[in-house]
């Protein structure tokens, strides 16, 4: 025979929970959003790369 179990949660862990999951959905859009920059430079660069010759990931700089 199945146990049932019953959770009884505040109202306070509750909403702790729901703000947490809102932070979680935050965080990963700004992830997504830091994803598509990343993206969006590396394809400038192989596209400057291929325009004008070089390689520019090898360029040494200097402080």
């Amino acid at each position: 025979m199945k146990s049932v179990r019953t959770i009884v949660e505040s109202e306070r862990d509750t909403r702790k929970l729901f703000d947490q999951q809102q932070k979680i959905a935050e965080m990963e859009r700004i992830i997504g959003q830091k994803q598509l920059l990343i993206d969006f430079q590396a394809k400038m660069m192989e596209l400057a790369e291929q325009e004008y010759g070089i390689d520019i990931k090898k360029i040494e700089r200097k402080p």
